[in-house]
């Protein structure tokens, strides 16, 4: 997992660099080692399959990316419409994540996708305010939550 961790931290570091130049880049993979070493100890998952789970995490970002798309179209349709058709509510919603990793990564994606908003999280599951049924119906069952499971999956408990 903490070879993971250091290439997605470079990754993201290169990604968000403004060029790229090798003092850049030498600075991130200290920071990025830096950020490994000091959330080792607190990790308590390791990997059963790391080609499957980065196989797995590309889908859900790739999924996450297309509902977030997709939401955003709905959004902007409730806010030019004249009418402002919502029904915003809360919800429980229990998708039966056994690794905090996989429940975050899931509660993160339904606060970045707009008209979800993950409120609280604990061992029983989400409260998810959604500002409208179809946000709401859209969570269980979907295909984010789908590969959530096979993300949670390839991490075992320590």
């Amino acid at each position: 997992m903490s070879i993971v961790l250091y290439l997605s931290l470079v990754a993201l570091w290169l990604l968000l660099a403004p060029q790229f130049e090798l003092s850049s880049l030498l600075l991130g993979m200290f920071i990025s080692l830096i950020i490994v070493i000091f959330t080792r100890e607190k990790s308590e998952t390791r990997i059963s399959n790391l080609g499957r789970l980065i196989s797995a995490h590309v889908r859900f970002y790739t999924v996450l990316l297309i509902e977030i798309l997709k939401a955003n179209i709905d959004v902007a349709k409730i806010v030019l419409s004249k009418e402002m058709n919502i029904q915003p509510h809360y919800l429980n919603y229990q998708p039966h994540l056994k690794s905090a990793y996989a429940s975050v990564l899931l509660a993160n994606a339904i606060t970045l996708t707009p008209g979800t908003l993950s409120v609280h999280l604990d061992d029983q599951g989400y409260v998810i305010h959604a500002l409208t049924n179809s946000a709401a119906d859209g969570l269980v069952g979907s295909n984010m939550e789908r590969i959530a499971k096979e993300i949670d999956a390839c991490l075992l408990k320590r």
